[in-house]
């Protein structure tokens, strides 16, 4: 959606896409260049859309709250109530934090820079944490 018009004349347009996109995507993160959308599906596999090839690309890591890490190689995301990290070049995840037990992670925002995150902790939404990346 172009938000520079008039609120009257803005009007959502279709993802242009080659080949089959999946059946949903939840867009959680758009890559600092501007290239790339990264969410997920309704099986909560991790899916990238290309704005150059215009082509989704579902990965075969699940998780939700996707989001690119400024440099474009790599994506956060959550799984099982921890956070993980996904390496676009080698495809290599790895779980970062996992919450104390009885509580999971269910929200995500990363800080501008890549060093801190900010982490909604449930069972009690009202717990919300900061982390500093090193």
């Amino acid at each position: 959606l172009d938000l520079a018009p008039p609120l009257p004349e803005r009007r959502p347009r279709p993802l242009p896409v080659l080949g089959q996109p999946p059946a949903a995507f939840s867009v959680t993160s758009w890559s600092a260049d501007g290239n790339w959308l990264a969410g997920y599906d309704d099986r909560l596999r991790i899916v990238l859309y290309s704005f150059p090839a215009r082509r989704y690309e579902v990965l075969p890591e699940e998780g939700q709250e996707v989001a690119w890490l400024r440099d474009g190689k790599a994506l956060l995301f959550l799984r099982g109530g921890a956070v993980w990290s996904l390496d676009r070049p080698s495809g290599a995840t790895r779980e970062l934090l996992a919450p104390q037990r009885g509580l999971s992670f269910t929200r995500l925002s990363v800080a501008p820079g890549d060093r801190e995150l900010v982490l909604v902790v449930e069972p009690s939404e009202g717990a919300i944490g900061l982390i500093t990346l090193k």
